[in-house]
């Protein structure tokens, strides 16, 4: 597969990964933290999320988002 399509992800990222052939573990590791992504933006998004709670997620979201950038960074180089 190749990453022409980045819907979900940020555009940095979507320009990153134009061009990059995929193979199937990489897709698979993409797909799994765009799901941890998303299951971490709506917990934030709930009404009954504590201000503290939402501190804890906006930095697990950050460290995905740097883990995937470091492996935009690895799959570039290969």
């Amino acid at each position: 597969m190749t990453a022409q399509t980045c819907q979900g992800l940020s555009e940095s990222y979507c320009d990153s990964l134009v061009g990059i052939e995929l193979d199937d573990t990489q897709t698979q590791m993409l797909l799994s933290i765009t799901r941890e992504h998303c299951k971490l933006a709506l917990e934030h998004s709930q009404a009954n999320t504590i201000q503290e709670q939402r501190r804890e997620i906006s930095d697990e979201i950050q460290s995905l988002l740097l883990f995937l950038d470091n492996l935009v960074l690895e799959w570039r180089r290969q």
